[in-house]
């Protein structure tokens, strides 16, 4: 399951057409989100370059179209990393994400992101709503039981330690995400450093204690039931 390279997983299929964020029509994120707010059929995979301007705002904007899309939503995947995004912006995403259930793949935050922005991000896909979007009261309470949709998560090279492995670990210990089939974490120096793959498996074994107390399945066998359809988990460059 440890791999030095991130390979996209074979099942998923190939967008029809992708958006990158250049081009003479489309060179600003405003043009973008608009077609994400209209839940534009063609537009099935959304990749903002680092080149480009993508805000806090931005990702409020984006969270709040992938939202009210709902499941019944085109986009497939979000790959905006290189971007300064806050911790509220991403909580918001992560939230819109885990209630669609439309979002297949997801790579966002830079090199500054840190423990804060990824457990921000993991409380968001584990729709434990606490932020405010756009300065306004918080949408309705998301469903009981979220539609698990994501498959691959890249939180490469975004200043990731220990705090962050435990929350990686308790948002993916959850059923809504047994999708998951690729994570990358390559390129955080923390994680090799810290001891923190030992607290990512530490989160997973609490969060499943939590999930399921009376199982008499090992703590071990909680990692492989959280862990059960992944197939990459990218730790190049950790140490």
């Amino acid at each position: 399951i440890l791999s030095s390279r991130l390979s996209p997983p074979s099942n998923l299929a190939a967008p029809s057409m992708s958006a990158w964020g250049k081009g003479s029509s489309l060179r600003s994120c405003d043009a973008l989100l608009q077609r994400v707010e209209a839940n534009d059929p063609s537009l099935v995979d959304l990749a903002i370059l680092p080149l480009k301007t993508f805000t806090s705002a931005d990702c409020l904007r984006l969270a709040s179209a992938v939202r009210s899309n709902g499941t019944a939503g085109h986009l497939r995947s979000i790959h905006a990393s290189g971007h300064a995004v806050s911790s509220q912006a991403l909580q918001a995403l992560g939230v819109a994400i885990s209630c669609t259930g439309t979002i297949a793949s997801l790579a966002i935050g830079d090199a500054q992101m840190g423990d804060e922005g990824i457990e921000a991000l993991c409380r968001g896909l584990s729709c434990m709503r606490t932020d405010r979007m756009h300065g306004h009261d918080p949408a309705p309470s998301p469903p009981q039981t979220p539609l698990p949709s994501l498959q691959v998560l890249d939180l490469s090279y975004k200043g990731a330690s220990n705090g962050a492995m435990r929350a990686i670990g308790e948002c993916l210990a959850t059923e809504r995400h047994s999708s998951l089939i690729s994570l990358d974490l390559s390129r955080n120096q923390g994680i090799g450093e810290n001891g923190g793959i030992d607290a990512l498996l530490e989160a997973f074994r609490l969060a499943y204690r939590r999930i399921s107390p009376t199982s008499e399945s090992s703590d071990t066998g909680g990692c492989c039931v959280a862990f059960r359809r992944l197939r990459t988990l990218n730790l190049a460059h950790c140490s």
